[in-house]
Protein backbone atom coordinates (compact mmCIF):
# COMPACT_ATOMS: atom_id res chain seq x y z
CA UNK A 1 0.00 0.00 0.00
CA UNK A 2 1.27 3.53 -0.83
CA UNK A 3 1.02 6.07 1.30
CA UNK A 4 1.02 9.70 0.57
CA UNK A 5 3.14 11.06 3.03
CA UNK A 6 3.85 14.89 3.27
CA UNK A 7 6.78 17.15 4.52
CA UNK A 8 6.39 19.50 1.84
CA UNK A 9 5.53 17.82 -1.41
CA UNK A 10 2.67 15.23 -2.51
CA UNK A 11 3.58 11.80 -3.46
CA UNK A 12 2.54 10.41 -6.77
CA UNK A 13 1.30 6.42 -7.39
CA UNK A 14 3.89 6.36 -9.70
CA UNK A 15 6.91 7.25 -6.83
CA UNK A 16 6.35 3.25 -5.82
CA UNK A 17 7.74 1.45 -9.33
CA UNK A 18 5.21 -1.90 -7.69
CA UNK A 19 2.39 0.64 -7.16
CA UNK A 20 2.36 1.24 -10.40
CA UNK A 21 2.69 -1.83 -12.10
CA UNK A 22 -0.43 -2.57 -10.47
CA UNK A 23 -2.23 0.08 -11.31
CA UNK A 24 -1.14 -0.66 -15.08
CA UNK A 25 -2.23 -4.04 -14.96
CA UNK A 26 -5.55 -2.93 -13.95
CA UNK A 27 -5.70 -0.06 -16.03
CA UNK A 28 -4.54 -1.57 -19.31
CA UNK A 29 -6.81 -2.76 -20.70
CA UNK A 30 -9.21 -0.80 -19.05
CA UNK A 31 -12.28 -2.26 -17.89
CA UNK A 32 -15.08 -2.46 -20.55
CA UNK A 33 -18.43 -3.50 -18.22
CA UNK A 34 -19.76 -2.21 -14.75
CA UNK A 35 -19.00 -5.49 -13.29
CA UNK A 36 -15.39 -4.90 -14.17
CA UNK A 37 -15.22 -1.18 -13.67
CA UNK A 38 -16.55 -1.93 -9.95
CA UNK A 39 -13.94 -4.69 -9.48
CA UNK A 40 -10.98 -2.37 -10.27
CA UNK A 41 -12.58 0.43 -8.31
CA UNK A 42 -13.63 -1.68 -5.05
CA UNK A 43 -9.25 -2.96 -5.12
CA UNK A 44 -8.05 0.65 -5.44
CA UNK A 45 -10.22 1.70 -2.90
CA UNK A 46 -8.76 -0.97 -0.75
CA UNK A 47 -4.95 -0.70 -1.74
CA UNK A 48 -4.78 3.38 -1.83
CA UNK A 49 -7.24 4.78 0.39
CA UNK A 50 -8.61 4.84 3.93
CA UNK A 51 -11.46 2.60 5.36
CA UNK A 52 -13.99 5.33 5.57
CA UNK A 53 -13.68 5.70 1.38
CA UNK A 54 -13.41 2.02 0.68
CA UNK A 55 -16.65 0.92 2.51
CA UNK A 56 -18.43 3.07 0.38
CA UNK A 57 -17.56 2.24 -3.32
CA UNK A 58 -19.77 -0.78 -3.40
CA UNK A 59 -22.52 1.72 -3.45
CA UNK A 60 -22.58 3.02 -7.42
CA UNK A 61 -26.21 4.25 -7.84
CA UNK A 62 -25.19 7.85 -8.18
CA UNK A 63 -22.02 7.03 -10.93
CA UNK A 64 -24.56 4.88 -12.64
CA UNK A 65 -27.04 7.37 -13.12
CA UNK A 66 -25.03 10.05 -14.39
CA UNK A 67 -23.75 8.14 -16.89
CA UNK A 68 -26.93 7.22 -18.11
CA UNK A 69 -27.53 10.87 -18.45
CA UNK A 70 -24.91 11.26 -20.35
CA UNK A 71 -24.42 8.30 -22.18
CA UNK A 72 -27.77 6.53 -23.74
CA UNK A 73 -25.43 3.69 -24.64
CA UNK A 74 -23.44 1.43 -22.56
CA UNK A 75 -20.77 1.70 -24.90
CA UNK A 76 -19.90 4.74 -25.33
CA UNK A 77 -19.45 5.66 -21.27
CA UNK A 78 -16.75 2.67 -21.56
CA UNK A 79 -14.95 4.27 -24.88
CA UNK A 80 -14.71 6.91 -22.06
CA UNK A 81 -13.35 4.74 -19.56
CA UNK A 82 -10.87 3.62 -21.65
CA UNK A 83 -9.77 7.29 -22.15
CA UNK A 84 -9.84 8.01 -18.93
CA UNK A 85 -7.45 4.87 -18.22
CA UNK A 86 -4.87 6.24 -20.85
CA UNK A 87 -4.66 9.61 -19.45
CA UNK A 88 -4.52 8.20 -15.98
CA UNK A 89 -1.63 6.21 -17.09
CA UNK A 90 0.26 9.11 -18.38
CA UNK A 91 0.89 10.54 -15.32
CA UNK A 92 4.29 9.40 -15.00
CA UNK A 93 5.45 11.46 -18.44
CA UNK A 94 3.80 14.13 -17.55
CA UNK A 95 5.20 13.83 -13.68
CA UNK A 96 8.76 13.01 -13.96
CA UNK A 97 9.51 13.47 -10.27
CA UNK A 98 6.53 11.68 -8.99
CA UNK A 99 5.94 14.41 -6.36
CA UNK A 100 4.13 17.82 -6.26
CA UNK A 101 5.29 20.51 -3.88
CA UNK A 102 2.40 21.48 -1.48
CA UNK A 103 2.09 24.99 -0.48
CA UNK A 104 3.52 25.22 3.07
CA UNK A 105 1.86 28.13 5.00
CA UNK A 106 2.38 31.27 5.61
CA UNK A 107 4.97 30.88 2.47
CA UNK A 108 4.12 32.76 -0.72
CA UNK A 109 4.28 30.30 -3.35
CA UNK A 110 2.58 29.30 -6.76
CA UNK A 111 1.89 26.05 -8.45
CA UNK A 112 1.48 26.09 -12.39
CA UNK A 113 -0.23 22.80 -14.16
CA UNK A 114 -1.01 22.24 -17.99
CA UNK A 115 -4.39 21.01 -18.17
CA UNK A 116 -2.88 17.95 -19.62
CA UNK A 117 -1.07 17.56 -15.79
CA UNK A 118 -4.67 18.08 -14.18
CA UNK A 119 -6.81 15.33 -16.23
CA UNK A 120 -4.49 12.99 -15.62
CA UNK A 121 -4.17 13.40 -11.79
CA UNK A 122 -8.40 13.54 -12.45
CA UNK A 123 -8.29 10.57 -14.28
CA UNK A 124 -6.55 8.92 -11.24
CA UNK A 125 -8.87 10.45 -9.37
CA UNK A 126 -11.72 8.93 -10.56
CA UNK A 127 -9.86 5.09 -10.62
CA UNK A 128 -8.96 6.04 -6.96
CA UNK A 129 -5.05 5.51 -7.53
CA UNK A 130 -4.40 8.73 -5.61
CA UNK A 131 -4.06 8.21 -2.03
CA UNK A 132 -5.53 10.49 0.59
CA UNK A 133 -2.45 12.45 2.12
CA UNK A 134 -1.32 11.68 5.75
CA UNK A 135 0.58 14.54 6.63
CA UNK A 136 3.75 14.81 9.00
CA UNK A 137 2.13 17.51 10.72
CA UNK A 138 -0.99 19.50 11.28
CA UNK A 139 -0.76 22.78 9.20
CA UNK A 140 0.34 20.71 5.99
CA UNK A 141 -2.83 18.57 6.02
CA UNK A 142 -4.18 18.83 2.50
CA UNK A 143 -7.79 17.37 1.00
CA UNK A 144 -8.32 13.74 -0.79
CA UNK A 145 -8.86 13.74 -4.66
CA UNK A 146 -11.72 10.95 -5.41
CA UNK A 147 -15.09 11.45 -5.97
CA UNK A 148 -16.17 8.73 -4.10
CA UNK A 149 -18.79 10.64 -2.18
CA UNK A 150 -20.68 10.99 -5.26
CA UNK A 151 -20.94 7.32 -5.99
CA UNK A 152 -24.57 6.94 -4.23
CA UNK A 153 -27.53 7.39 -5.11
CA UNK A 154 -27.86 11.56 -4.56
CA UNK A 155 -29.38 13.91 -6.54
CA UNK A 156 -26.63 16.68 -6.23
CA UNK A 157 -24.24 14.09 -6.74
CA UNK A 158 -25.48 12.82 -9.13
CA UNK A 159 -25.19 16.12 -11.17
CA UNK A 160 -21.69 16.92 -9.89
CA UNK A 161 -20.79 13.53 -11.47
CA UNK A 162 -22.08 14.63 -14.61
CA UNK A 163 -20.13 17.90 -15.03
CA UNK A 164 -16.81 15.37 -14.06
CA UNK A 165 -17.81 12.98 -16.63
CA UNK A 166 -18.27 16.00 -19.49
CA UNK A 167 -15.17 17.30 -18.29
CA UNK A 168 -13.44 13.83 -19.52
CA UNK A 169 -15.89 14.08 -22.36
CA UNK A 170 -15.02 17.29 -23.86
CA UNK A 171 -11.34 16.81 -23.31
CA UNK A 172 -11.22 13.26 -25.27
CA UNK A 173 -13.16 15.18 -27.86
CA UNK A 174 -10.46 17.67 -28.59
CA UNK A 175 -13.05 20.43 -26.86
CA UNK A 176 -10.38 21.62 -24.58
CA UNK A 177 -7.40 23.47 -25.51
CA UNK A 178 -4.64 21.16 -23.73
CA UNK A 179 -2.09 23.77 -23.53
CA UNK A 180 -4.42 26.04 -21.09
CA UNK A 181 -2.46 26.68 -17.72
CA UNK A 182 -3.69 27.03 -14.43
CA UNK A 183 -1.84 28.35 -11.42
CA UNK A 184 -2.63 28.18 -7.45
CA UNK A 185 -1.09 31.28 -5.90
CA UNK A 186 -1.08 31.21 -2.16
CA UNK A 187 -0.80 34.98 -0.99
CA UNK A 188 0.35 35.79 2.57
CA UNK A 189 -0.02 39.14 4.72
CA UNK A 190 1.12 40.28 8.19
CA UNK A 191 -0.29 37.98 11.25
CA UNK A 192 -1.25 40.98 13.39
CA UNK A 193 -4.82 41.96 13.59
CA UNK A 194 -4.60 45.88 14.22
CA UNK A 195 -6.90 48.53 13.25
CA UNK A 196 -4.61 51.03 12.60
CA UNK A 197 -4.59 50.92 8.50
CA UNK A 198 -8.28 51.33 8.97
CA UNK A 199 -8.01 53.82 11.12
CA UNK A 200 -5.96 56.21 9.22
CA UNK A 201 -7.34 55.01 5.61
CA UNK A 202 -8.26 58.09 3.73
CA UNK A 203 -9.56 56.67 0.50
CA UNK A 204 -12.98 57.49 -0.24
CA UNK A 205 -15.79 54.86 -0.46
CA UNK A 206 -16.45 54.14 -4.31
CA UNK A 207 -19.50 52.79 -5.46
CA UNK A 208 -19.74 49.55 -6.18
CA UNK A 209 -21.87 47.88 -8.82
CA UNK A 210 -24.77 46.41 -7.05
CA UNK A 211 -26.94 43.84 -8.79
CA UNK A 212 -28.87 40.49 -7.64
CA UNK A 213 -28.03 38.25 -10.75
CA UNK A 214 -24.99 36.18 -11.76
CA UNK A 215 -21.90 37.10 -10.07
CA UNK A 216 -19.89 36.33 -13.36
CA UNK A 217 -22.40 38.34 -15.34
CA UNK A 218 -20.37 40.94 -17.81
CA UNK A 219 -16.95 39.07 -17.97
CA UNK A 220 -15.42 40.41 -14.64
CA UNK A 221 -12.09 39.68 -14.10
CA UNK A 222 -11.85 37.67 -10.99
CA UNK A 223 -14.95 36.17 -8.77
CA UNK A 224 -15.16 35.65 -5.10
CA UNK A 225 -15.06 32.19 -3.43
CA UNK A 226 -16.57 32.16 -1.12
CA UNK A 227 -14.34 28.83 0.49
CA UNK A 228 -14.30 27.24 3.09
CA UNK A 229 -10.77 27.25 4.90
CA UNK A 230 -10.08 24.23 3.56
CA UNK A 231 -10.23 24.49 -0.29
CA UNK A 232 -13.48 23.17 -0.85
CA UNK A 233 -13.69 21.63 2.52
CA UNK A 234 -10.71 18.84 1.49
CA UNK A 235 -12.96 16.47 -0.52
CA UNK A 236 -15.62 16.60 -3.04
CA UNK A 237 -19.23 15.30 -1.48
CA UNK A 238 -22.59 15.29 -3.10
CA UNK A 239 -23.41 18.92 -2.21
CA UNK A 240 -23.84 22.42 -4.09
CA UNK A 241 -22.50 25.69 -2.32
CA UNK A 242 -21.44 28.22 -4.42
CA UNK A 243 -17.59 27.09 -3.56
CA UNK A 244 -18.64 23.49 -4.65
CA UNK A 245 -20.48 25.18 -7.75
CA UNK A 246 -17.49 27.03 -8.15
CA UNK A 247 -15.20 23.97 -8.77
CA UNK A 248 -17.98 21.94 -10.60
CA UNK A 249 -18.31 24.19 -13.33
CA UNK A 250 -14.08 24.65 -13.34
CA UNK A 251 -13.33 20.86 -12.87
CA UNK A 252 -9.26 22.24 -13.37
CA UNK A 253 -9.70 23.42 -9.94
CA UNK A 254 -10.31 19.85 -8.01
CA UNK A 255 -6.94 18.63 -7.82
CA UNK A 256 -5.69 21.71 -6.14
CA UNK A 257 -7.16 20.51 -3.08
CA UNK A 258 -4.15 18.10 -2.95
CA UNK A 259 -1.78 20.78 -2.30
CA UNK A 260 -3.62 23.68 -0.37
CA UNK A 261 -3.21 23.27 3.30
CA UNK A 262 -5.76 25.31 5.59
CA UNK A 263 -5.42 28.73 4.68
CA UNK A 264 -4.80 31.16 8.26
CA UNK A 265 -6.50 33.78 9.01
CA UNK A 266 -3.90 35.71 6.86
CA UNK A 267 -4.08 33.93 3.60
CA UNK A 268 -5.74 34.12 0.50
CA UNK A 269 -5.75 31.32 -2.51
CA UNK A 270 -5.52 33.20 -5.73
CA UNK A 271 -6.75 30.46 -8.93
CA UNK A 272 -5.91 31.21 -12.32
CA UNK A 273 -6.84 30.20 -15.62
CA UNK A 274 -9.40 27.48 -14.74
CA UNK A 275 -12.51 29.11 -17.24
CA UNK A 276 -15.90 27.79 -17.14
CA UNK A 277 -16.47 24.43 -18.80
CA UNK A 278 -19.62 23.08 -17.71
CA UNK A 279 -23.05 24.85 -17.85
CA UNK A 280 -25.05 24.71 -14.77
CA UNK A 281 -28.56 25.98 -13.23
CA UNK A 282 -29.48 26.23 -9.93
CA UNK A 283 -28.00 26.13 -6.24
CA UNK A 284 -27.69 23.71 -3.51
CA UNK A 285 -30.62 21.24 -3.75
CA UNK A 286 -31.42 22.70 -7.09
CA UNK A 287 -28.06 22.58 -9.19
CA UNK A 288 -28.46 20.89 -12.11
CA UNK A 289 -25.47 20.45 -14.76
CA UNK A 290 -27.00 21.35 -18.06
CA UNK A 291 -24.39 20.62 -20.87
CA UNK A 292 -20.77 21.70 -21.80
CA UNK A 293 -20.56 26.00 -21.66
CA UNK A 294 -21.67 27.18 -24.76
CA UNK A 295 -18.92 29.77 -27.11
CA UNK A 296 -21.20 32.30 -27.08
CA UNK A 297 -21.36 32.86 -23.55
CA UNK A 298 -19.50 35.56 -21.94
CA UNK A 299 -16.29 34.80 -21.02
CA UNK A 300 -15.91 33.72 -17.74
CA UNK A 301 -13.64 34.89 -15.00
CA UNK A 302 -10.17 33.92 -15.12
CA UNK A 303 -9.43 34.46 -11.67
CA UNK A 304 -11.13 32.91 -8.79
CA UNK A 305 -10.05 34.31 -5.32
CA UNK A 306 -10.51 31.96 -2.46
CA UNK A 307 -11.02 33.40 0.95
CA UNK A 308 -13.04 32.46 4.04
CA UNK A 309 -15.14 34.33 6.10
CA UNK A 310 -15.55 33.71 9.89
CA UNK A 311 -17.81 31.54 11.13
CA UNK A 312 -20.06 33.42 13.16
CA UNK A 313 -22.23 33.05 16.21
CA UNK A 314 -24.26 36.40 17.22
CA UNK A 315 -22.86 38.67 18.45
CA UNK A 316 -19.47 37.57 17.27
CA UNK A 317 -19.26 39.03 13.80
CA UNK A 318 -19.89 42.39 15.32
CA UNK A 319 -17.13 42.24 17.74
CA UNK A 320 -13.73 44.45 16.70
CA UNK A 321 -11.58 41.20 16.48
CA UNK A 322 -13.56 39.40 14.02
CA UNK A 323 -14.40 42.55 12.37
CA UNK A 324 -10.42 43.22 11.73
CA UNK A 325 -10.08 39.90 10.89
CA UNK A 326 -12.11 39.42 8.25
CA UNK A 327 -10.82 42.81 6.95
CA UNK A 328 -7.91 42.02 6.84
CA UNK A 329 -8.64 38.44 5.15
CA UNK A 330 -10.22 40.28 2.51
CA UNK A 331 -7.68 42.84 1.56
CA UNK A 332 -4.87 39.96 1.63
CA UNK A 333 -7.01 38.68 -0.73
CA UNK A 334 -8.12 41.63 -2.82
CA UNK A 335 -4.36 43.56 -2.56
CA UNK A 336 -3.05 40.09 -3.94
CA UNK A 337 -4.94 39.63 -6.80
CA UNK A 338 -4.41 43.30 -7.78
CA UNK A 339 -0.34 43.11 -6.83
CA UNK A 340 -0.49 39.63 -9.75
CA UNK A 341 -3.24 40.85 -12.26
CA UNK A 342 -3.36 44.67 -12.03
CA UNK A 343 -6.55 46.49 -11.50
CA UNK A 344 -9.58 44.66 -12.78
CA UNK A 345 -13.25 44.38 -11.79
CA UNK A 346 -13.85 42.03 -8.98
CA UNK A 347 -17.29 40.28 -8.83
CA UNK A 348 -18.11 39.49 -4.96
CA UNK A 349 -21.09 39.45 -3.29
CA UNK A 350 -22.92 37.28 0.29
CA UNK A 351 -19.82 36.23 1.42
CA UNK A 352 -19.73 34.14 4.84
CA UNK A 353 -23.70 34.85 4.49
CA UNK A 354 -25.32 31.65 4.03
CA UNK A 355 -23.88 28.51 6.01
CA UNK A 356 -21.21 30.84 7.59
CA UNK A 357 -24.31 33.26 9.34
CA UNK A 358 -22.93 36.56 9.26
CA UNK A 359 -25.47 39.27 7.94
CA UNK A 360 -25.09 40.97 4.51
CA UNK A 361 -25.21 44.22 5.76
CA UNK A 362 -21.54 44.05 7.00
CA UNK A 363 -19.89 42.12 4.14
CA UNK A 364 -21.26 44.22 2.27
CA UNK A 365 -19.57 47.71 4.38
CA UNK A 366 -15.94 45.35 4.48
CA UNK A 367 -15.76 44.47 0.67
CA UNK A 368 -16.74 47.93 0.20
CA UNK A 369 -13.58 49.10 2.17
CA UNK A 370 -11.05 47.19 1.23
CA UNK A 371 -12.06 48.06 -2.56
CA UNK A 372 -11.61 51.38 -2.01
CA UNK A 373 -8.26 50.96 0.24
CA UNK A 374 -6.95 48.71 -2.62
CA UNK A 375 -8.79 50.46 -5.61
CA UNK A 376 -10.08 47.72 -7.11
CA UNK A 377 -13.18 48.08 -8.77
CA UNK A 378 -16.25 46.26 -7.34
CA UNK A 379 -19.69 44.05 -8.50
CA UNK A 380 -21.75 42.39 -5.87
CA UNK A 381 -24.41 40.76 -6.41
CA UNK A 382 -27.49 39.22 -4.11
CA UNK A 383 -28.34 36.75 -5.70
CA UNK A 384 -31.69 36.45 -6.66
CA UNK A 385 -32.71 38.94 -3.88
CA UNK A 386 -33.90 42.45 -5.63
CA UNK A 387 -34.99 43.86 -2.06
CA UNK A 388 -31.50 43.48 -0.40
CA UNK A 389 -29.55 45.09 -3.53
CA UNK A 390 -31.95 48.28 -3.20
CA UNK A 391 -31.19 48.68 0.83
CA UNK A 392 -27.57 47.95 -0.07
CA UNK A 393 -27.95 50.87 -2.85
CA UNK A 394 -29.09 53.07 -0.64
CA UNK A 395 -26.64 52.54 2.39
CA UNK A 396 -23.90 52.73 -0.94
CA UNK A 397 -25.31 55.66 -2.20
CA UNK A 398 -25.35 58.08 1.28
CA UNK A 399 -21.64 56.79 2.08
CA UNK A 400 -21.03 58.11 -1.85
CA UNK A 401 -22.50 61.29 -1.17
CA UNK A 402 -21.01 62.14 1.88
CA UNK A 403 -17.48 61.67 0.79
CA UNK A 404 -17.28 58.93 3.48
CA UNK A 405 -13.55 57.36 4.01
CA UNK A 406 -12.23 54.04 4.81
CA UNK A 407 -11.40 55.16 8.66
CA UNK A 408 -14.83 56.77 8.85
CA UNK A 409 -16.96 53.82 7.93
CA UNK A 410 -14.27 51.70 9.94
CA UNK A 411 -15.47 53.36 12.91
CA UNK A 412 -19.16 53.37 12.33
CA UNK A 413 -18.96 49.22 11.37
CA UNK A 414 -16.67 49.01 14.89
CA UNK A 415 -18.57 51.03 17.23
CA UNK A 416 -21.62 49.38 17.13
CA UNK A 417 -22.04 47.50 20.02
CA UNK A 418 -24.63 45.45 18.13
CA UNK A 419 -25.69 41.80 19.29
CA UNK A 420 -27.95 41.05 16.01
CA UNK A 421 -28.19 41.85 12.48
CA UNK A 422 -31.29 44.33 13.32
CA UNK A 423 -29.68 46.32 15.76
CA UNK A 424 -25.89 46.47 13.38
CA UNK A 425 -28.91 47.94 10.39
CA UNK A 426 -30.26 50.45 13.03
CA UNK A 427 -26.57 51.50 13.64
CA UNK A 428 -25.68 51.66 10.51
CA UNK A 429 -28.53 53.65 9.27
CA UNK A 430 -28.97 56.00 12.50
CA UNK A 431 -25.30 57.29 11.92
CA UNK A 432 -26.17 57.60 7.41
CA UNK A 433 -29.56 59.58 8.68
CA UNK A 434 -31.30 57.18 6.79
CA UNK A 435 -34.51 55.30 7.39
CA UNK A 436 -35.07 51.78 8.44
CA UNK A 437 -34.73 49.16 6.56
CA UNK A 438 -37.74 46.38 5.97
CA UNK A 439 -36.88 42.98 7.78
CA UNK A 440 -36.11 41.71 4.69
CA UNK A 441 -32.78 43.08 4.46
CA UNK A 442 -31.51 42.06 8.02
CA UNK A 443 -31.26 38.35 6.82
CA UNK A 444 -30.83 37.09 3.51
CA UNK A 445 -30.85 33.45 2.22
CA UNK A 446 -27.23 34.03 1.19
CA UNK A 447 -24.81 32.02 -0.80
Amino acid sequence: QLIATMSASYLLPHSSPAVWAAIQTALAPAPHTWEGLSSVLQAHAAAYQPPSIAARVKEQGGLRAATNAIFPKEKDFFDLVGWIAHSALALPGLFPSAAVDIQTPQMPAQLVFSRRQLLALMANAFFLTLPTPKAATADLETGELNFVRLFPSNPVGIERLKGILLYFDLARKGMLAMDAVVTMERVVGGRLLIDTPWLNCTARIAPAVIHHGDMAVDGPDAIVDFANEDLQIHRTTPSATQEEVIFSVRPDLFPMMLFAPRMGENEAILLSGANEIIAIEGYGKTFRVTGPVTRSRVPSPSVVIAMDAIINQDPKQFQERYILRDLHKCHVAFSGFVQSHGRHTISTGLWGCGEFGCTPLMKFLQQLMVAARTDAPMRFSTFGNAPLARELQAVQDRLVERGTTVSQLYRIISQSRATTPEAFDRHVRRQLNLAAAPPSAWRSAAR
